[in-house]
């Protein structure tokens, strides 16, 4: 059993989410209204603080993980149309968090990613916290504690994962796919680097 930190989870929840709700999840907004409605249906979760905003909920944590992992290749992008991206996992499987705190999650991303932009607007609006709220009012905070138990990984998977999620990973791995390294400890050749 192995313990995240708090963004690792944020990541690895949004990964997970991606996955079930893939194979493709088309355009940022919806991500996040689909995300919304998730964190409103299973209190006993809630990886990310989403805030009133233009277009409805908005999670600044939810933007960041995406833009990490896209820059990490944990999560790929392509152009659908001129103004609508998707956005779909791009891992092992085996290294998404299939844990006890899941169970019902994948049904309800089941029955909303079949939801169109519309209908998932309207619901989100439908909620009481959005009723009231004003712009950039907190209407779910998250609730992750500094760590998180996920017991299928190892210690060991933890920190390779962790270590991935940095940017700063993706451009050591593209500097030593340019560089010849020799048969030494690629740990070892990580810090040289860094």
């Amino acid at each position: 059993m192995a313990m995240v930190r708090a963004e690792t989870f944020r990541n690895l929840f949004l990964l997970y989410f991606l996955d079930k709700a893939g194979p493709k999840v088309y355009g940022r907004l919806r991500l996040q209204k689909m995300v919304f409605l998730c964190e409103g249906a299973f209190k006993k979760l809630r990886p990310f603080t989403f805030k009133r905003h233009h277009y409805g909920p908005y999670s600044q944590e939810l933007a960041d993980a995406l833009k990490l992992l896209l820059a990490t290749g944990w999560v790929q992008s392509g152009q659908l149309s001129e103004r609508v991206n998707y956005y779909q996992a791009n891992c092992d499987r085996r290294l998404i968090p299939q844990s006890s705190w899941a169970d019902g999650l994948d049904e309800y991303i089941q029955q909303i990613k079949q939801e169109l932009t519309e209908k998932l607007k309207e619901e989100a609006y439908q909620r009481p916290e959005m009723k009231s709220a004003k712009k950039e009012q907190v209407l779910i905070k998250a609730n992750l504690a500094e760590t998180i138990s996920v017991p299928e990984l190892s210690q060991e998977d933890v920190e390779e994962i962790e270590i991935s999620f940095r940017p700063e990973f993706s451009l050591v791995i593209h500097h030593a796919l340019e560089t010849p390294v020799k048969k030494t400890d690629w740990r070892k050749q990580l810090d040289s680097w860094l």
